[in-house]
């Protein structure tokens, strides 16, 4: 029992050093409208971090949701400028602002 819980444990180390190489691989000072990994995307439904899988994130009082590139949605968002219109699970919406 006590070596499940202790590879249980390293599995969670590996991912969350995994999640650490990518977030260190952003560069917030590097602007683009293009989105791309670090990239906050407005859009008129949601707001988006892509990043990392980590769920819902609230900012002073604005919520994004945090991302992977290797998702669904994040693959789809990757590449995207500012006013196209993205449809995803047969619902569209507009990018209006990345940073």
């Amino acid at each position: 029992m006590l070596q499940l819980e202790m590879e249980k444990a390293g599995q969670q180390l590996v991912g969350v050093s995994q999640m650490n190489t990518i977030l260190a691989k952003i560069d917030f000072l590097n602007t683009s409208k293009k989105a791309r990994l670090g990239s906050v995307i407005h859009t008129d439904s949601a707001n988006y971090f892509l990043a990392v899988s980590a769920g819902k994130l609230t900012v002073r009082g604005i919520n994004f949701f945090a991302i992977s590139l290797s998702s669904p949605i994040g693959k789809l968002l990757l590449g995207k400028e500012e006013k196209e219109v993205v449809v995803f699970n047969g619902k569209s919406f507009r990018i209006t602002k990345i940073d």
